[in-house]
């Protein structure tokens, strides 16, 4: 906020500062009392954050009462305390003003300022979180917080803007839009960085010799020790129940939908499924809510390109289970392509055990692409990445929606860039999946587009009701959805709380031009340079107007990033960690009849051990949870007293309901850790 005025003088110094008078006003030691202020100020963790020029700080009473002082700026990462003497007949403090000597260069990125008045016993909270540019006088209130209508200092609010659209480009280099360079102020802590490399480095293992194929499932104990623990699905992954559960409680855990007829493309008959019904026909279980289908169709026409090509079409399976009379999902039917026909046979448990295996292997392969590529990548990187710099080129930082949105994009736009430098390129882990980098563009290119917060995995209720399967009559064993939902449903309480702080009224929500112009970058096309969220809350004609709609935007937003994450990304290592249970790639393409495979022949599907052990440490490290728990924010960015007691309910809630997760987890047939609270980090930070 900048106030573009020179200080009244008193007895003072004056310093010309680009054509700007500042003033520095010598109290005389008669006129001050014993108390001091203590003056705590932060400097950001950026490279480029610290300046080498002085600021000069201006505290201000409610009757226009001014104390003027030069302080040094920390440096990067730094913190810096000063005591002020406190002049008599001094009140309290409502208003803190900043500005840079610049005739020095580098302009200073100001974390935050707190001042503690030990007359009041009372601490003045004032994040600033943004860069200090020359030129300009900056004038915060306590909690540096309001909506830009009622900012008397409107010029810098939209400087400040203005600078943050230069440092926060939108690009749609894979279709989706995304920051275009990675601003400083979005770098990662050096000390998380550190961390990353050494669990990187700790997910090496020279011992593993590189071109060696794999043995029997069952010698396995050499492949595991150390920093890598045997997963979960080691010793589920041969079993139907455990293929059905992957659909509630795994990677992907919102592509399971209720069927009550089957498609067309589907080999399905009753002839094919009789006997695996409990007694039931094919109708009467469609009819009785117990069919449901994960049909992997945005797969079709997605070339091969990992360890064998042949430029053969990827397999795009659907796979058709019935939920049994102890509402277990178990697999039924199989069919590995799109169309049904001659050379696409449906695969069912009446086959050879070995036979009925390699098409669950053959599923779990196609179903490791979508996941990695559109489920993690696409639709939760990539997707809230484009939120994210809209947001940063939209709201001020002192705006309120900024303020409770930040926590959930810390090192957001870092990973991602990092993820490009290390993952997407032909020495990354990409080439080590199936499809491969050409294969990943084709399908971001394919389904991106078709991406609608509705059907987003942050947007639980909605999307279960459009897959028939928010109803536990119909699914009563879903662990995502219900943990999801339970997350969700706190999530909203906590927004809800501080939403309705500053929009107490409706006016305030129509007269938001932030807000508005926020809104309207995220829904206008991408062609056209925006986002391209078709299905926002409120209207592409006139914005927002009840507060309801930036609830649940708000809600679902912190959702995605928070809990939508966690269930894509913290149970990976159980589940990619055994290749056979998840493989990334296959030796072979999908096979055009049924054979029949002995052990030996379905292990040499696998490529060598080598091949796995470097999605293994990959994957590792994606698993890794280094930022804060859920509601246990790195840093506060709203002091109000109202949006203050709204965290601190928030945790209250969260702490009971990882009570309830360990509950639920005792009465279930494999437990669901990773929707606990204590295993949600409240951003996509790896």
């Amino acid at each position: 906020m900048v106030a573009l005025r020179c200080f009244k003088p008193e007895k003072m110094h004056i310093f010309t500062i680009c054509g700007l008078f500042l003033a520095a006003m010598e109290v005389s030691n008669a006129y001050l009392c014993n108390n001091n202020f203590l003056v705590t100020v932060k400097t950001g963790y950026g490279t480029d954050a610290g300046s080498n020029a002085s600021v000069i700080l201006v505290l201000e009473d409610q009757n226009r009462n001014e104390i003027r002082n030069w302080l040094s700026i920390p440096k990067q990462d730094e913190t810096g305390n000063h005591t002020i003497p406190i002049p008599k007949r001094f009140g309290r403090i409502v208003t803190v003003k900043l500005a840079l000597d610049y005739r020095h260069s580098s302009d200073w990125y100001c974390e935050d300022i707190f001042v503690e008045d030990p007359r009041l016993n009372d601490r003045l909270y004032f994040p600033i979180d943004r860069r200090i540019q020359g030129n300009l006088w900056y004038e915060f209130q306590n909690y540096a917080t309001c909506l830009p209508q009622f900012d008397q200092n409107s010029i810098s609010r939209r400087l400040t803007l203005q600078k943050k659209r230069e440092d926060y480009q939108l690009s749609y280099d894979r279709t989706a839009a995304m920051v275009k360079d990675l601003p400083q102020d979005e770098i990662f802590h050096q000390d998380y960085i550190s961390s990353i490399r050494a669990i990187q480095e700790t997910s090496i293992d020279d011992q593993i010799p590189l071109l060696r194929a794999w043995q029997s499932s069952n010698n396995i104990s050499a492949f595991f020790g150390g920093d890598f623990y045997m997963p979960q699905s080691i010793q589920f992954w041969k079993e139907d129940a455990w293929f059905g559960a992957q659909r509630v409680q795994g990677v992907v855990p919102n592509i399971i939908e209720l069927c009550k007829q089957i498609p067309d493309k589907l080999g399905v008959t009753e002839d094919t499924i009789s006997g695996l019904l409990e007694g039931s026909t094919l109708q009467q279980a469609l009819k009785n809510n117990k069919i449901f289908i994960s049909d992997l169709e945005l797969l079709d026409g997605i070339q091969y390109s990992g360890v064998w090509s042949d430029n053969a079409d990827h397999a795009a399976p659907i796979s058709v289970f019935y939920l049994n009379k102890i509402d277990q999902l178990m697999p039924i039917a199989i069919q590995l392509r799109q169309q049904k026909g001659p050379k696409n046979p449906v695969y069912t448990p009446k086959d050879p055990p070995n036979t009925w295996l390699v098409a669950k292997i053959y599923y779990n392969n196609a179903e490791s692409q979508f996941h990695q590529i559109l489920v993690h990548f696409g639709y939760t990187h990539m997707i809230m990445d484009g939120i994210a710099t809209s947001m940063n080129r939209q709201l001020s930082p002192s705006h309120p929606v900024f303020k409770i949105l930040k926590p959930h994009f810390l090192y957001l736009l870092a990973i991602n860039r990092l993820g490009e430098q290390e993952l997407f390129v032909p020495q990354g882990v990409f080439p080590y999946f199936s499809i491969g980098l050409d294969g990943m563009n084709q399908l971001l290119a394919k389904a991106v587009p078709q991406f609608t917060l509705a059907r987003a995995i942050g947007s639980v209720e909605s999307d279960a009701r459009a897959r028939g399967v928010w109803d536990k009559q119909v699914l009563p064993y879903y662990p995502f959805r219900d943990d999801a939902h339970s997350m969700y449903n706190i999530i909203k309480k906590y927004a809800t709380k501080v939403i309705y702080y500053y929009y107490n009224t409706p006016g305030k929500i129509i007269n938001d031009m932030e807000l508005q112009r926020w809104r309207t970058e995220l829904a206008k096309p991408r062609a056209q340079g925006g986002v391209g969220i078709p299905d926002l809350p409120g209207s592409d004609t006139a914005g927002f107007r009840d507060i309801n709609e930036i609830i649940d935007l708000v809600t679902t937003i912190i959702t995605h990033s928070s809990v939508g994450h966690a269930a894509v990304n913290f149970p990976m290592y159980d589940t990619y960690g055994y290749f056979p249970n998840y493989p990334s790639d296959l030796n072979e393409g999908p096979p055009l009849q049924k054979m029949l495979y002995t052990e030996d022949e379905i292990m040499s599907l696998f490529p060598n051990e080598s091949h796995a052990f470097r999605v293994r440490a990959t994957i590792r490290v994606l698993s890794w949870q280094g930022t804060n728990d859920c509601g246990d924010f790195e840093k506060i960015y709203l002091y109000d007293p109202v949006s203050q007691e709204a965290q601190v309910e928030l945790r209250k809630d969260l702490a009971m309901f990882s009570k309830q997760v360990m509950n639920r987890n005792s009465k279930r047939f494999i437990p669901y850790k990773y929707l606990d609270p204590n295993y949600v980090p409240n951003a996509i930070s790896i």
